[in-house]
């Protein structure tokens, strides 16, 4: 569309079109994290540098393809069902462990991002902070690893909404808002006492349960 960059376009595009139903990899100029969690932010799948070689693109189109057809696909131990979002550095789906019928949340690294050693340290430093802590404020972390080219984080599964989605910028009763601050700063402070700075306090990492209980997600 004309007057548009690459990111308006896709915003327009994803207003019209979900991730699953089209999947998007946007082409940066640049390997800037800024410009990289800028697409990701704006709906794209992955993204890629101006003048990757065209084989490599071309697999990571096949990823992407098969991804879309991720229903019952397996990834590490655990068997995906649906997808339940995404963000800057990562997809997250429903699945199942069928060794004990438990339903989790599987965050999985952009195929693009596990290409770059410093986004796979970030990823399994957030499994590595997750893991010293157990706090009903805080998303359980399971297991980290790696299965063929994909790293993925199973977590809790949380049934709920978060802030963002669930309040969608209107103003909270003032009860209410009172009671989650300070069930966010209780878990701030049981974060702080394991030695874990969580660096991304935002409406989108903090879930709000079915049963009112106040999570933080993404160190």
């Amino acid at each position: 569309m004309p007057r548009m960059d690459g990111f308006e376009l896709l915003g327009e595009l994803r207003k019209r079109r979900g991730r699953e139903e089209l999947p998007v990899i946007m082409l940066t100029a640049t390997d800037s994290e800024i410009d990289i969690q800028k697409a990701m932010s704006c709906g794209a799948n992955d993204f890629a540098v101006k003048g990757e070689q065209w084989k490599l693109l071309l697999h990571r189109i096949d990823v992407h393809l098969s991804l879309k057809k991720a229903r019952q696909k397996l990834i590490g131990p655990y068997r995906i069902e649906s997808k339940i979002g995404s963000g800057a550095m990562g997809v997250v789906f429903c699945a199942v462990d069928p060794s004990s019928g438990e339903r989790v949340a599987v965050k999985v690294l952009p195929r693009s991002a596990a290409l770059d050693e410093k986004y796979v340290q970030r990823f399994l430093r957030e499994a590595e902070l997750g893991a010293r802590i157990t706090h009903p404020g805080v998303v359980r972390i399971k297991q980290a690893g790696r299965f063929e080219e994909t790293y993925y984080l199973a977590m809790e599964l949380i049934d709920g909404e978060d802030l963002y989605q669930r309040f969608g910028g209107h103003p909270i009763e003032p009860r209410l808002g009172l009671a989650m601050v300070h069930e966010i700063g209780v878990a701030l402070q049981a974060l702080h006492k394991a030695g874990v700075l969580h660096r991304d306090i935002k409406p989108e990492n903090i879930i709000l349960s079915s049963q009112g209980r106040v999570v933080l997600t993404d160190f």
